[in-house]
C-alpha cells in the first residue's frame, strides 16, 4: 500500500520537463505530452499490453501507455507494473475526423447523454471476459475543449476456466479535443476508496491540461463529423476506461 502511495504521488509531484511523443491520427499530427513524471511503458512486455488491446478493440485504439521509469523496466524483464498508469486510446469512429469546438460542444452533449444512462458493458479480456457497470459515474469537467467523468467501477471478471471474481474499483478520463482530433486519456484510479477516486480524478484533468496546451485551438470547420456515432463513441470511452481497471485487478493478483 505504502508502495503504491508513493508512486502515485511521484508521478503528480515530479518537478522534471515532460517529454511529448507525436502521433498520426487520421493523417493529422496530435502533440501528447508524457503526464508528469511518466514514460512510455507500452511495447514492453505484450502479455501487458495486448489484454488492453483486445478490450477495446471494437471501439477504441490503443496509442500509448504511461507509468515510472522503474514500471518500464518491469515491464522489460516480463513482470507487471507496480505503479500507477494511464492510457491515451482514440476512437476508431472519430479518427478520421476533423471536428471544431461547435461540433465537439454536440459530441459533448451526446457524451453526457450516454453517461447519464448508467449503462453495463461487457468485453472480452486474456482470454475470458469483464461484466461491468458504471452507476455513479459522474460529470468530473465539461469545458470547450474536453469533458472528464470520474468514479466508481463495479463488476465481475470471468476467466477463461470460468471462475468470475469481483470489481471495485475506480476510474478517470476524458474526451479531449486535441487540435480538432478527438483523444481519450485515463488515469488508472485503483481501489474504490477517496483516496484513490481523487488522485484519479486530479491526475487526469492534470493530464488534460497538459494535451490542450500543446496543440492548437480546434478548426474553425468539421470534417465527416456527420458521419461519427457520437453515443457509440462514449460507450467506447467506457469500454477504454473498464478495461484499463481489468488489467490493473488482475495485476493486483499477480495474473
Amino acid at each position: 500500500m505504502r508502495l503504491r502511495a508513493l508512486g502515485m504521488a511521484a508521478l503528480l509531484l515530479a518537478a522534471g520537463r515532460c517529454s511529448a511523443d507525436v502521433f498520426d491520427i487520421g493523417g493529422h499530427s496530435v502533440n501528447i505530452p508524457a503526464p508528469a513524471g511518466c514514460v512510455r511503458i507500452d511495447g514492453k512486455n505484450p502479455a501487458y499490453d495486448g489484454p488492453i488491446r483486445q478490450g477495446i478493440g471494437r471501439y477504441n485504439r490503443l496509442l500509448a501507455l504511461y507509468g515510472l521509469q522503474g514500471d518500464a523496466d518491469r515491464l522489460s524483464q516480463g513482470l507487471r507494473p507496480e505503479g500507477a498508469t494511464y492510457q491515451l486510446q482514440v476512437a476508431k469512429q472519430a479518427e478520421e475526423a476533423i471536428c471544431s469546438a461547435a461540433d465537439f460542444a454536440e459530441a459533448r452533449r451526446e457524451f453526457r447523454t450516454e453517461f447519464a444512462k448508467s449503462p453495463s458493458y461487457e468485453a472480452p479480456v486474456g482470454g475470458g471476459s469483464m461484466q461491468a457497470n458504471m452507476n455513479g459515474m459522474l460529470i468530473l469537467d465539461d469545458n470547450s475543449n474536453s469533458i472528464a467523468f470520474a468514479g466508481p467501477v463495479h463488476g465481475q471478471i470471468i476467466d477463461a476456466s470460468g471462475t468470475m471474481q469481483q470489481i471495485d474499483m475506480s476510474v478517470a478520463g476524458a474526451m479531449v479535443n486535441a487540435g480538432g482530433r478527438v483523444v481519450l486519456l485515463y488515469a488508472d484510479g485503483r481501489a474504490n476508496n477517496p483516496a484513490d477516486l481523487e488522485w484519479a480524478k486530479t491526475a487526469v484533468l492534470q493530464w488534460r491540461n497538459q494535451v490542450v496546451a500543446a496543440n492548437p485551438g480546434p478548426p474553425a470547420t468539421s470534417s465527416l463529423f456527420d458521419r461519427i456515432n457520437w453515443p457509440r463513441v462514449g460507450r467506447g470511452a467506457a469500454i477504454g476506461a473498464l478495461v484499463g481497471l481489468v488489467t490493473t485487478f488482475l495485476r493486483k493478483r499477480g495474473r
